[in-house]
């Protein structure tokens, strides 16, 4: 090879990608507890018809913001109690929605009034269904510039085995607040 081969030519530089600005989002986990204790009454309805419909109605609001405010929200729905099992964690009777938090659409209204439906046979276990929370919205989220908050919303009428707990909840508790994130608890 000659050192001809190695000259610097005339080469011109190239152009710099484009960085498209990323739209800021608030991050939302619904969880929703769909085991037998929602099958208490008040007023006529069950404790989980009641959650259903809050859920329906925090969603449809979203929802409808997204066509007529440019809303920039994305969600997932947690469901527990139930019979099928699907989180990343591998915990027993808790079923994510979606494996991506989404931006808020029919589909998720969709999958709650025709997919979710109460479970008498198993109760619901809201500290392992936070566990799936917690961990799911640090893996949507960490180091993402774009996210502007981050929410946790449960429904359910009951906090079974949070007592026996107590060290795990103590864990989720400091998890939460060292993402930064917001904890909101309604008792169905």
């Amino acid at each position: 090879m000659s050192d001809d081969e190695f000259e610097e030519k005339d080469v011109k530089p190239r152009p710099k990608a484009k960085t498209t600005k990323k739209d800021k989002y608030g991050a939302f986990v619904l969880l929703i507890d769909c085991g037998s204790s929602m099958q208490e009454t008040r007023e006529g309805k069950s404790h989980f018809s009641l959650a259903k419909e809050a859920a329906d109605w925090i969603l449809s609001r979203k929802a409808s913001g997204i066509i007529f405010t440019k809303a920039k929200d994305r969600v997932s729905i947690i469901l527990f109690g139930c019979e099928e099992t699907k989180n990343s964690l591998d915990i027993d009777g808790v079923f994510l929605q979606d494996e991506v938090l989404s931006p808020v659409g029919f589909d998720q209204l969709r999958f709650l009034n025709h997919e979710v439906n109460h479970n008498l046979k198993r109760v619901g276990n809201a500290v392992d269904a936070l566990l799936v929370a917690t961990d799911f919205l640090h893996q949507q989220t960490d180091g993402d510039p774009a996210v502007l908050s981050k929410n946790i919303l449960v429904f359910t009428n009951g906090l079974s085995d949070a007592d026996h707990r107590k060290s795990e909840v103590s864990a989720l508790v400091n998890g939460i607040n060292a993402m930064e994130a917001t904890l909101v608890a309604m008792y169905a």
